[in-house]
């Protein structure tokens, strides 16, 4: 058995199979991983959930020997960064180690991660109210009144990703009009349903198949007339402290309300993006964007302590006040950050790094108190 003392990555089930003949973008991704590791002084395995051994505290990692990854066996390390979602079956095993001292996961599933309850628990801090678009749980009644408050909606799956299952009404004249996905021969496509009072039947089964949060709509600022907003990350760094690692703009195309990169979005840097825009200057943008994430980071780390990595979708109001969209605890930083295997631009790698930073932080830090 391998006695060295690792730093664990805890990757998908996919992502754990690809490890030892790994390429494209997963071959960047854990470049940079091994790269922040070495500056450290440290080592990473990868590790999934089902080849851990909770009872001997052992798992069946992937460790890099030579050149290749090979699967061994090694003591569970005492940091792991989470990059996956796992299992309720896994859950409490890992909460009594986080709990014990014995594992130091971030970020840990304790966060009770639906974008109502995110909503919600963020309300609760007088600092960020004023930065929350209302939102509500989505049925009949509720949609209706926030109709009367309001000339465009949006009604979101309470557990979606990557823009999936999202729908918005929009008030034209006298007249309400849906806008929702299909799925085709053609695949999936944009149809719209006109109504006056009943709504349409898409709307009224989706709600009642699964819960939905409905959400006054910002009016997001534009560039050439596409919406956009921002994927910022805000990590804990080699000191134990948070920082904002990356701020990741992401562009809709034109006439479309979605920015998702899965949903036909493409990314910049703030500076690239605000060039010569007249009244949204990026290094004014940057500064209130970045002063706001860190203020959601802290709180959320003071309310759940293991927390180091945390993404927030933010959007920008025409005059450029940064409104709360959504949370992220694990980003798909891969999507945001790389074309064709390669970083869109060189800061974008510290979303990558930083993590290591701080894990190797976690490891000296429990090596000092051994």
């Amino acid at each position: 058995m391998d006695n060295t003392k690792y730093a664990g990555i805890l990757v998908s089930p996919r992502t754990f199979r690809k490890i030892p003949h790994m390429s494209g973008r997963l071959s960047k991704v854990v470049s940079l991983y091994e790269k922040a590791a070495k500056r450290n002084n440290i080592k990473i395995c990868f590790l999934r959930a089902s080849k851990i051994d909770f009872e001997s505290l052992t798992a069946e990692a992937y460790i890099k020997y030579g050149k290749e990854y090979k699967l061994t066996t090694v003591d569970l390390p005492e940091v792991v960064f989470r990059r996956t979602s796992y299992s309720k079956k896994y859950k409490r095993d890992f909460e009594k180690l986080c709990n014990s001292g014995r594992l130091f996961m971030f970020n840990l599933r304790r966060f009770k991660h639906k974008k109502y309850k995110d909503y919600k628990f963020l309300k609760k801090n007088a600092e960020l109210r004023g930065h929350l678009p209302e939102t509500k749980k989505a049925t009949v009644r509720t949609i209706r009144r926030m109709m009367r408050n309001y000339s465009e909606l949006l009604i979101k799956p309470d557990s979606g990703a990557v823009g999936k299952g999202i729908m918005k009404l929009e008030k034209t004249g006298s007249h309400w009009t849906l806008h929702y996905k299909k799925r085709t021969q053609d695949g999936l496509v944009w149809k719209t349903k006109e109504f006056d009072k009943e709504f349409p039947d898409v709307l009224t089964e989706k709600i009642k198949k699964r819960t939905y949060i409905v959400q006054e709509r910002i009016d997001l600022a534009t560039v050439n007339g596409a919406p956009f907003d921002m994927r910022v990350s805000v990590q804990k760094n080699g000191s134990g402290n948070w920082q904002v690692s990356g701020i990741i703009v992401k562009l809709g195309e034109k006439g479309h309300f979605l920015t998702n990169i899965h949903q036909g979005g493409t990314s910049f840097t703030l500076t690239q993006l605000l060039a010569g825009h007249s009244s949204l200057p990026a290094k004014k943008i940057k500064a209130d964007v970045s002063s706001f994430a860190l203020r959601m980071a802290e709180y959320i780390g003071t309310n759940y302590p293991f927390m180091g990595d945390l993404g927030f979708d933010i959007g920008l109001s025409k005059d450029g006040f940064p409104y709360f969209i959504e949370l992220n605890t694990v980003s798909d930083y891969p999507a945001l950050t790389l074309r064709n295997n390669k970083l869109v631009v060189k800061e974008w790698q510290a979303v990558f790094t930083t993590p290591l930073d701080y894990a190797a932080y976690l490891l000296r830090r429990n090596y000092n108190n051994m």
